[in-house]
C-alpha cells in the first residue's frame, strides 16, 4: 500500500483493486504516518500547506489566513496539523486550552483506530474539527512513544 501510494496511486484505484474502501485504505494510511487524519499528504500538497505555514509563521492569525486566502478556517487548521504532522516546528500549542488537548489525548488513547468523525463523536462535539485536526497533531508523538 504504501509504496505503491508514494508512487503516485490514487487511493481509488488502489481500493478497488485491493477490495477495500478508500476510508480503509487512508485510515491505514494515517496509521503508517503517511496522512495526516485529515486526508492531507504533505509531499503531494506541500506548496498550499507551504503557504499556510508561512502566513502563520508571519504572526497572522488563523482567521485571517483563512480570509486572506479565501480558505475555510478548517482548511487552515488542517494545513497546519497536517504540517506538524509530518514533522514540521510549529507550536500549535497556543491554539488549544489545555483541557482540550487533555480530552483529544484521552479520547485517543480509547480507541485503536480514530477518524476525525469518530473523535468528534467521542467528544460529543464539544471541539470544533479545526481543534480536533490540531490536537491530534499535537498528541500523536506521545501515542506513537
Amino acid at each position: 500500500l504504501v509504496a505503491a501510494y508514494r508512487g503516485g496511486a490514487r487511493l481509488s484505484v488502489l481500493a478497488k483493486e485491493m477490495g477495500r474502501s478508500v476510508n480503509s485504505l487512508q485510515a491505514r494510511l494515517v496509521q503508517l504516518g503517511e496522512l495526516s487524519p485529515d486526508g492531507f499528504d504533505p509531499r503531494r500538497d506541500s506548496a498550499t500547506i507551504r503557504q499556510t505555514v508561512e502566513h502563520f509563521r508571519a504572526g497572522f492569525r488563523l482567521e485571517e489566513i483563512a480570509e486572506l486566502r479565501s480558505l475555510a478556517l478548517s482548511t487552515v487548521g488542517g494545513h497546519l496539523a497536517s504540517a506538524l504532522w509530518m514533522g514540521e516546528a510549529l507550536d500549535l500549542r497556543d491554539l488549544l486550552s489545555a483541557e482540550e488537548r487533555q480530552a483529544i489525548e484521552e479520547a485517543l488513547g480509547r480507541v485503536r483506530r480514530c477518524s476525525l468523525q469518530r473523535l468528534h463523536k467521542i467528544l460529543e462535539g464539544r471541539i470544533d474539527y479545526t481543534r480536533l485536526k490540531i490536537g491530534w497533531a499535537l498528541c500523536r508523538p506521545r501515542q506513537a512513544a
